[in-house]
């Protein structure tokens, strides 16, 4: 491969890196801070008890682990699926919808079958909804969505768990 300056590493699942040529940058579509994404919401943001939501959350931003590696792939992806399954386990966090189980993500990510595997998660602390998403191509993304984001999912058939677990 000639190099063009456009080459550049990428860690996968398996946290091989592999040589990938970037396309030219479009405009980037914005990232929100944990606390930019809770500040936009509209108006006062409550639990629906008339609580008011605070702009941190110690129940489900922590839940995200990172490593040291460089941003975007600088989670870690089983030890997130580690906590928010704790989460889910203990009530503090409700798993809504998703292709998987949480403790199922990895392995069919792994299988290189289904291109991206998500599951959505709400939580009971602030009520904010998330998205925890793998791909077997690019890095892991847990931001939080609208409520009725899994609801707008273009949700795709999940191969049979025979042929990946």
């Amino acid at each position: 491969m000639v190099d063009d300056g456009r080459t550049r590493g990428r860690a996968t699942l398996d946290g091989v890196e592999h040589s990938a040529v970037s396309r030219p940058r479009r405009e980037a579509r914005s990232r929100w801070t944990f606390q930019e994404t809770a500040a936009r919401q509209v108006g006062p943001s409550t639990k629906g008890y008339g609580e008011r939501v605070d702009a941190a959350c110690q129940t489900c931003e922590p839940a995200l682990v990172r490593t040291a590696g460089r941003p975007p792939h600088d989670i870690d992806i089983v030890r997130t699926i580690d906590a928010l399954k704790l989460r889910v386990d203990s009530g503090s966090m409700r798993y809504v919808r998703g292709d998987v189980p949480l403790e199922d993500m990895l392995a069919l990510a792994r299988s290189d079958l289904k291109y991206t595997i998500v599951s959505y998660l709400e939580c009971d602390e602030c009520g904010r909804t998330w998205f925890w998403g793998l791909c077997i191509r690019g890095a892991p993304i847990y931001e939080s969505v609208e409520a009725d984001a899994p609801a707008g999912h273009s949700w795709s058939a999940v191969p049979a768990r025979e042929r990946w677990a």
